[in-house]
């Protein structure tokens, strides 16, 4: 969430607009969340309570999670103005990892 966070800072007045979508906890451990984050972050969050712990499976078919295939975190989606994926960053490895970086390059981003 850091490093998400600082590029959302640095490259705002490009036009990047993050949103952190929660998958893994329910609305009420989301909101709690929310009030007391161990980590601040500025851009927009969210909740998609059928996540992929989702419930039953007509609960899961309904999440965001399905059709983009999230199956871990975090995963990243780059998309670009006009609406198409760029290419996305399944986990993260860590300060040196720059999957992220070269997508948002590849998006028309610079950095």
């Amino acid at each position: 969430m850091p490093t998400i966070e600082k590029l959302s800072v640095q490259l705002k007045d490009q036009g990047l607009v993050v949103l952190g979508l929660c998958v893994l906890d329910d609305r009420a451990s989301f909101d709690k969340w929310m009030a007391e984050p161990k980590v601040a972050t500025s851009y927009l969050k969210a909740v998609d309570p059928q996540g992929v712990k989702g419930g039953t499976p007509e609960q899961i078919a309904k999440s965001i999670t399905r059709p983009y295939q999230v199956n871990a975190i975090p995963t990243m989606y780059v998309v670009d103005r006009e609406g198409k994926i760029v290419g996305g960053v399944l986990g993260f490895g860590g300060d040196s990892d720059d999957r992220l970086a070269k997508l948002l390059v590849k998006a028309g981003l610079k950095l």
